[in-house]
């Protein structure tokens, strides 16, 4: 009987330690996770305010693109395991499945950054963006985020009147260019002429 109390007593002893551990381990780890996120976001809110839109843009992209490339690496050295083992089709078939679930779920996102993208480029050249009505199909919801997001058609010809719009301006800016560089000239000749004149 003493030994059993004893043993009571030594489980008691080591659980109180244990149970304080399990609390410090855990709400360590979740104080250094926020000290963790507040970084993160106000590294993000600097790079929102000195980044230029177009090179986050690239480099989201980039990011996502190397996520599919992992993705395709992934499921390349599972198929070879499973291959190994002699899999039976149903397994091979799941494998598929999933494979094809993830590349649909960063192609979704790939989507949803290009569709941002271009709908910041038009509104910043004033380009008319298509309304969101159901009946007119610009709009489509995706099948696994459930975010609204344009049709790729008319990604491309929002496209091409953005292009457009540079164009012009670009056309503009040049004209305004040349003008500049008459002036210039201009302005030289006759400091040259004054100059001459004047001796």
């Amino acid at each position: 009987m003493t030994a059993e109390i004893v043993s009571a007593e030594d489980k008691t002893e080591v659980a109180v330690p244990a149970r304080a551990y399990r609390r410090l381990n855990v709400a360590l780890p979740l104080r250094f996770n926020m000290m963790l996120n507040r970084a993160h976001r106000g590294l993000r809110h600097i790079q929102r305010r000195l980044v230029p839109e177009q090179l986050q843009f690239w480099f989201a992209l980039r990011r996502l693109q190397r996520a599919k490339l992992d993705i395709y690496e992934f499921y390349e050295k599972r198929h070879e395991e499973y291959r190994e083992v002699n899999a039976d089709a149903e397994q091979m078939e799941q494998l598929n499945y999933e494979e094809a679930y993830e590349l649909r779920r960063i192609d979704e996102k790939i989507h949803q950054l290009c569709s941002q993208h271009i709908i910041l480029q038009a509104e910043r050249y004033f380009v008319a963006i298509p309304e969101f009505q159901d009946d007119s199909g610009d709009w489509e919801a995706a099948r696994i985020s459930g975010r609204l997001h344009l049709r790729r058609e008319v990604l491309v010809t929002l496209r091409s009147a953005i292009r457009g719009r540079q164009n012009e301006r670009q056309e503009a800016a040049r004209a305004n260019l040349i003008w500049v560089m008459a002036c210039t000239g201009l302005v030289g000749a006759v400091t040259g002429l004054i100059s001459v004149l004047g001796r």
